[in-house]
């Protein structure tokens, strides 16, 4: 942003992003790669980047949200508030729908408690449930969430992360190709995934 501090800029134009990671714009704790569905301003004198447009970042964010919770990775702590403010949750309502007290979501999303499987299953399936258009567009089925396998432990040497291409029709983002996965760095499993009482 350098060029943009030397002179006023009169000629900002938009392209398109390729391959942007757009995790900060939607408070994803994990890296999500688009390809489209994002606009990057530049100056046309010097070249100089001017910000980015998410072209429907809501839509995004609930697509996003739904893939999470639809994959059988245990959730970390960042991860249950990425899903409990994607559905517009405060902690304190989302710690009475589940039955808990407050304290203990809160212990969960700042990573001094593993959520246990029970409850965790009623948060990918309340999010899910709340955006069932999306779920249908990133071509997931929630129902699979109750019979999912999720492990008890949060292994910190796995990350999941999301690539999505995206492309605009009539305001609505659709899906037109992705890739979830889950990437495990070198340490060795037992080393790194410190069992943490699920409660």
């Amino acid at each position: 942003m350098a060029g943009l501090d030397k002179h006023i800029c009169r000629k900002i134009h938009v392209r398109e992003c390729k391959d942007y990671d757009a995790s900060h714009l939607i408070g994803a704790p994990f890296p999500v790669t688009l390809t489209g569905g994002v606009l990057e301003k530049h100056c046309e004198e010097c070249n100089a980047k001017a910000g980015h447009i998410l072209k429907n970042p809501r839509q995004l964010t609930r697509m996003v949200a739904v893939a999470r919770a639809c994959d059988d990775m245990k959730l970390n702590g960042s991860e249950v508030r990425f899903l409990r403010k994607s559905i517009n949750l405060k902690a304190k309502e989302l710690a009475e729908k589940l039955d808990i007290d407050p304290a203990h979501l809160s212990r969960i999303e700042n990573g001094h408690l593993a959520i246990s499987v029970v409850l965790e299953k009623l948060v990918r399936s309340a999010v899910c449930l709340s955006f069932l258009d999306e779920a249908r567009i990133v071509g997931m089925d929630g129902s699979s969430i109750l019979s999912m396998n999720i492990p008890s432990v949060v292994c910190s040497s796995r990350i999941f992360s999301l690539d999505l291409r995206l492309v605009e029709q009539n305001n609505v983002l659709h899906v037109v190709g992705g890739e979830r996965s889950a990437t495990v760095s070198s340490k060795s499993w037992k080393d790194d995934c410190e069992p943490k009482i699920a409660i």
